[in-house]
């Protein structure tokens, strides 16, 4: 009998072991690399300006705008001013990520934006995606839609596209 309860005990704690370490692997990024842009990413960022294609600069009150990443979601929410008839554009987007390797996989779950006076446009089908990011020392970069190239270097963020350029400040 003393036998048998000798390994059942030594089988649970292997069993156990193995758990915990199943536990860990999953609780933790999977390269330096991975800690590296999670670390980069996660935290409020807050819009500071936008540069138009002729040049133009909004700042504050013409631009206002808010991304918050945390270890598994992020929205982002943005107010402008746009057009020669200066109307009010608010733009809403929210989604799951995880960084694996040198990607980003995640679904955005909500794509909305309007301008004042014009019906809103939104997608609230979930759409997955999955983006390659590209790190060279502290400079992160990569192309999460086909349409905005996005770069993180130290606490600012830059996403440009054929109709602007943001730049995001880190604040949290």
């Amino acid at each position: 009998m003393r036998k048998y309860t000798i390994i059942a005990s030594v089988t649970l704690l292997f069993m156990c072991f193995s758990v915990y370490q199943f536990i860990l692997a999953e609780g933790q990024p999977n390269s330096k690399e991975d800690m590296m842009i999670k670390k980069a990413i996660v935290g409020t960022w807050q819009l500071v300006s936008r540069e138009l294609p002729d040049g133009t600069v909004l700042n504050t009150p013409q631009i206002s705008g808010l991304m918050i990443y945390t270890g598994k979601y992020a929205c982002t929410n943005t107010i402008d001013i746009v057009g020669a008839e200066k109307k009010l554009h608010a733009y809403s987007m929210s989604m799951t990520y995880e960084i694996s390797g040198s990607k980003m996989r995640g679904k955005v779950l909500l794509n909305a934006g309007v301008t004042q006076g014009s019906e809103g446009k939104y997608d609230t089908q979930p759409t997955d995606f999955e983006v390659e990011m590209l790190v060279e020392g502290s400079k992160i970069s990569f192309k999460p839609f086909p349409w905005s190239e996005q770069v993180i270097e130290g606490d600012t963020w830059t996403q440009t596209s054929k109709n602007f350029k943001d730049t995001w400040k880190k604040v949290e």
